[in-house]
């Protein structure tokens, strides 16, 4: 579904992506892990069409679509769930939901997608009329990721969805995108907790200074012993 080749990006001197070939499947999680600024965010945005890379190619259901603005490659079925949430705090839960849809071409009646969502966030069920700046940092995650999925996306990038929260918010972050996932959706997954990253992932790939340095199973990274100690915080001796 989706192909990355030699993708570069800087901003100004920085070189925050060098030559990053990756790729996803329909219906798989990939996860993408390294440290902070290795590079992961930077490469979201180009794909979600937020930042123009330099040079590579970026094919996404046959179609090359690098250097597309955001709302092109929302359209065609990208939806990008920034790290931050980034919710509307002045617009209500309800018009939030409904501006994920914005760019919907299927004549889905609105009422009928939000009652599907709420079926997935049923904590935002009793919020629908408040502001965005009322919720808790876990019920704005929960909003962000619902509007996502207004869009009915082909791919959802998710950066960092569970930054900040707390264990028990953290928790159902992750249970929630393992439903997604049992329900057959495609994610492209950035997220500092690697132990959980790659619990969910079918795939991952480990980003350091702007370059991939392993990628493979989930399963099979979660078990390497240089990536134990430099990511997960294990020692090579130590159970994930």
């Amino acid at each position: 579904m989706l192909e990355v080749r030699d993708l570069h990006l800087s901003y100004g001197r920085i070189r925050a992506v060098q030559g990053v070939d990756l790729d996803v499947a329909a219906g798989e999680i990939v996860a993408l892990v390294g440290v902070n600024g290795a590079g992961k965010s930077s490469i979201l945005k180009a794909i979600a069409g937020l930042e123009r890379p330099e040079r590579g190619a970026i094919r996404f259901a046959g179609r090359g679509i690098a250097g597309w603005p955001a709302h092109r490659a929302l359209a065609a079925g990208i939806a990008y769930v920034p790290e931050g949430r980034m919710i509307v705090g002045t617009l209500s839960v309800r018009d939030n939901l409904r501006l994920g849809a914005f760019a919907r071409s299927d004549g889905a009646e609105l009422g009928t997608e939000i009652e599907r969502i709420l079926g997935i966030f049923p904590d935002l069920r009793d919020r629908l009329d408040e502001p965005g700046a009322s919720l808790s940092g876990g019920q704005a995650q929960m909003l962000a990721l619902a509007r996502g999925l207004m869009a009915a996306p082909k791919l959802m990038l998710l950066d960092e969805p569970a930054l900040g929260l707390a264990p028990v918010m953290t928790r159902a972050v992750f249970a929630l995108i393992a439903r997604l996932k049992a329900e057959g959706a495609t994610i492209l997954l950035v997220e500092q907790n690697v132990v959980e990253a790659l619990a969910l992932a079918d795939r991952a790939y480990v980003i350091e200074s702007g370059r991939i340095v392993k990628h493979g199973a989930a399963s099979l990274l979660a078990r390497d012993p240089g990536l134990r100690e430099a990511y997960l915080g294990l020692s090579r001796e130590e159970p994930a």
